[in-house]
């Protein structure tokens, strides 16, 4: 639990000033967020962000593959196909129609860690949570911030929707919500999970024996389609970063810009690569090492810069405003 206070703390204080920096600095894509904390050594950042969605889609990718062949009783092979396939005719919608539908699958993701946590503990919560568990201990507390560190690669990502917010309160209101918003299914999900130690230490994927033990097969049915649902907005909102990345790019090089079809192809090359990914490692052990390892690029490139340079940018752009003849009181507030 400790761990998971960690890491809300680190979400919400990073949130908070990357909010407020982009309010700031009117910086609302992650490339220009990314070089205004760490100027010419931005590719540092891009090289690890690449890392970690190449990390991620390799996990729910597997993950998924392991949903279908249980649920469909298909060989391995088969099952792995239908992820990416499936990823693939996503990315040809509109983003409009995307966009409503995760917004919709959020409330089924709250709703279904809701009932998950109400159908467990009212089958074990006589067992009760380990005490290690709930212990709080300064090895706990560091491994929710490095359960942080690669969460907020998503962070620059997401800059776009930050438009509308114009004050500084606002900015920084939404910014330390968001640390509890983003945490409230991870605590629902720890304190489930607690009533299953050890034995689901050694799951590829928890939920599977969570839901063995509840005992419904539609119950079972409903969450594997919700936790699908989220691996396909986790895949489809990382590859939309990577398209859209490219195709800035391009037109800076003067190229004409991605189409549909281009996005697609862009999709089929970067599925792969996590694929490949895979291959040369289990579900366990990508999760175990991988996210381990990327964690601190990120505390180092993202987080360490944001509280540090990005807060100085802050308070210096407020001081000059308080003396600006043309700063506008809705900028210092």
């Amino acid at each position: 639990m400790a761990a998971l206070l960690g890491a809300m703390f680190v979400f919400s204080i990073v949130m908070a000033a990357t909010f407020e920096l982009a309010r700031a600095e009117r910086v609302y894509d992650y490339l220009g967020m990314v070089k205004l904390v760490l100027g010419p050594a931005w590719p540092l950042f891009e090289i690890a962000y690449l890392l970690i969605i190449l990390l991620v889609l390799a996990v729910v990718s597997s993950a998924a593959a392991i949903i279908f062949a249980d649920r469909l009783l298909l060989d391995p092979t088969s099952a792995a196909l239908i992820f990416p396939v499936l990823v693939l005719g996503l990315l040809l919608l509109k983003r409009s129609a995307l966009e409503s539908a995760f917004s919709f699958w959020s409330v089924l993701i709250y709703c279904g860690y809701i009932a998950l946590f109400v159908a467990t503990f009212s089958l074990f919560g006589n067992k009760g949570i380990p005490a290690d568990g709930t212990s709080i201990s300064a090895n706990s507390i560091f491994s929710g911030i490095k359960y942080a560190g690669y969460n907020l690669a998503a962070i620059p990502a997401v800059l776009f929707v930050l438009g509308h917010q114009t004050r500084r309160r606002q900015a920084i209101l939404s910014g330390l919500l968001a640390g509890p918003i983003a945490m409230i299914p991870a605590v629902l999900l720890f304190f489930a999970m607690a009533l299953h130690y050890p034995a689901i230490l050694s799951e590829p994927i928890p939920l599977t024996l969570m839901l063995e033990k509840i005992g419904s097969p539609t119950f079972a049915l409903i969450m594997e389609i919700i936790i699908l649902g989220t691996f396909f907005q986790t895949a489809i909102g990382f590859l939309n970063s990577i398209n859209e990345r490219v195709d800035g790019a391009f037109k800076r090089s003067g190229y004409s810009a991605l189409g549909q079809l281009g996005r697609a192809a862009v999709g089929v090359v970067v599925l792969g690569i996590a694929k490949l990914i895979t291959l040369y490692a289990g579900l366990i052990e990508l999760i175990a090492n991988g996210y381990g390892t990327l964690t601190y690029a990120f505390l180092l490139l993202f987080a360490l810069p944001v509280v540090t340079m990005g807060v100085w940018r802050i308070f210096r752009r407020g001081q000059s405003a308080q003396v600006s003849p043309t700063a506008t009181q809705e900028d210092a507030v």
